[in-house]
């Protein structure tokens, strides 16, 4: 019967350990999914800064400077493939189990 119950508890903490290390995957892979996609916003946002630059009231005393937000959306978008592209962590190593308690 404990030889039983250590089995069964053993397995349960397996069980939970694999659905932990899932999980953790998953909301780094839902992190990146939502980081390309704020790339792609940025993207889309150098359209809108033409549109708006081409627009620009030529006499204004006071002048956007267009060129500097351009640069900085490039370095965000640069900072987020970065972060999107960069390898992933690779496993520590860990010393096997005995599996054997018994003598």
């Amino acid at each position: 019967m404990k030889r039983q119950m250590k089995a069964a508890i053993f397995s349960v903490m397996l069980v939970t350990l694999f659905m932990t290390g899932q999980q953790a995957m998953a909301q780094e892979d839902l992190e990146h999914e939502y980081l390309a996609l704020l790339a792609n916003e940025i993207e889309a946002l150098k359209a809108i800064l033409h549109k708006a630059e081409l627009n620009q009231d030529k006499d204004a005393r006071v002048k956007f400077q267009y060129d500097w937000l351009r640069s900085d959306l490039a370095q965000m978008k640069q900072g987020v493939l970065a972060h999107i592209n960069a390898p992933r962590n690779q496993p520590r190593k860990v010393a096997p189990l005995k599996g054997e308690y018994r003598q």
